[in-house]
């Protein structure tokens, strides 16, 4: 009997050591990350929203198309080809989450978007009548990987630059970087802001532990 509750002590005494070991060196441990790519500084919009690339918005009044040119992350240029609009009005939001657009390119993938009717409720009492009654909101989205936990949008200066800073998850041996996700939000403007003929994306990573 004595035998065996040293063999426990023994175990419990082990596993102790590791857990200890994992919480003084996360860089190689698990975070308490849930998986789930948050947005701070904006609105993370649903999924369906990202495909605005694919679509013609020239069919809803109080959306405007804006180029995206070349960003940069951590300062290197790269190529992120996805839309950027501006989204002026409360009824254009409404059409935009709902798929009301004129769907007319061989890519459309309209029929395949199950629309999530609580998420929508939830974003028009953020961005409703009475916010767009002085503010806009400009859309885009950003190519982010298994690694990304949080985007955070500090700024959107007069030259269109969007600011933003990701969060990556401490790295493990056997993490897959190269998988692409892609993350839709929307940002805050005054209605006096005026919107270049094209914008970029500033991304600086770091990690999101110590």
């Amino acid at each position: 009997m004595k035998n065996t509750f040293r063999i426990f002590l023994i175990i419990v005494g082990f596993i102790s050591i590791i857990f200890s070991t994992c919480k003084l060196n996360k860089n190689n441990c698990e975070n308490d990350w849930d998986g789930d790519i948050t947005v701070t500084g904006g609105v993370k919009l649903p999924y369906w929203v990202s495909w605005i690339s694919y679509h013609n918005f020239s069919s809803i009044d109080g959306i405007k198309e804006i180029s995206r040119i070349w960003g940069t992350i951590n300062d290197v240029p790269v190529s992120d080809p996805q839309s950027v609009i501006r989204v002026k009005t409360f009824n254009s939001f409404v059409d935009l989450l709902t798929v009301q657009w004129n769907c007319d390119r061989q890519s459309c993938i309209c029929d395949d978007i199950t629309i999530d009717e609580n998420e929508v409720e939830n974003l028009l009492k953020i961005y409703n009548a009475e916010f767009f009654e002085t503010k806009n909101i400009i859309v885009t989205n950003i190519t982010a990987g298994v690694l990304s936990m949080n985007f955070r949008i500090n700024s959107i200066n007069g030259d269109g630059v969007i600011d933003i800073t990701e969060a990556l998850k401490c790295t493990t041996a056997d993490a897959v970087i190269d998988l692409g996700i892609s993350v839709t939000f929307a940002i805050e403007v005054d209605n006096s802001f005026i919107s270049p003929q094209n914008m970029t994306v500033s991304r600086k990573s770091i990690l999101g532990c110590k």
